[in-house]
Formats: structure tokens, C-alpha cells, sequence
């Protein structure tokens, strides 16, 4: 897909075979319903969702920049920070409940007396 969102739906039309004529009427539609404006298509969550968050926190982890993250999964600055930020608090949470778990572990009971 490309950036250029008419020419993406004229493809996927022509390639579901319908009439080129339907196709340039729902383009005309479009075009006059959102010309000129900026239109935000947001990522469905999925499973691939998930696996990108995890890629793009390590990969931060690992030393690349917000801004190699952004130009490599083509999404916002904004997106990129929220996802850092969302990990690295599950990150702290894991922790936190192993450290828990961890100091339950080592209690010694105590002795009747």
C-alpha cells in the first residue's frame, strides 16, 4: 500500500472486480467528502499490534532511536513515546510483583511460643 489512499482503493476495487465506473463514482464521493482534510486511519489492535509494541520497546532497549523507530514502523512520534511508556511501566510491574513474590518467599513463619 501506498500513501496515496485513492489510488490504494482504485487497486483494491479493480483487483475485487468491480465495475470501473463504480469504482470512479465511490472515488468521487470520497474525494469530495474529504478534500483537503487530513484523515487518521488507526491501526487495528491485533496480535500483530502487540508483537510490534514489543519489537519497538526492545529495539529501544537496545539503543535505536524514537526517531529510527518511527521512520521503520511509519508511525507517529507520539505513538512511539506512549509505547515506551506503556512497557516500561509493565516492565516495572513485572518486577515489583517478582520482588513481591520474592520477600514472601524468604519470611520465615513464626514459632508459636
Amino acid at each position: 500500500m501506498s500513501l496515496d489512499l485513492i489510488s490504494d482503493i482504485r487497486h483494491i476495487m479493480t483487483a475485487k472486480e468491480i465495475e470501473p465506473n463504480v469504482t470512479e463514482q465511490v472515488i468521487s464521493e470520497l474525494h469530495h467528502l474529504w478534500q483537503g482534510i487530513s484523515v487518521y486511519i488507526p491501526v487495528r489492535r491485533s496480535e500483530r499490534s502487540q508483537k510490534m509494541k514489543a519489537e519497538i520497546y526492545e529495539a529501544h532497549q537496545n539503543g535505536a532511536s524514537v526517531y529510527e523507530l518511527v521512520k521503520k514502523h511509519r508511525v507517529s512520534i507520539a505513538w512511539i513515546y506512549r509505547i515506551l511508556k506503556e512497557k516500561k511501566e509493565e516492565d516495572l510491574q513485572l518486577q515489583n510483583a517478582r520482588m513481591a513474590r520474592g520477600a514472601e518467599e524468604n519470611v520465615t513463619p513464626l514459632q508459636p511460643v
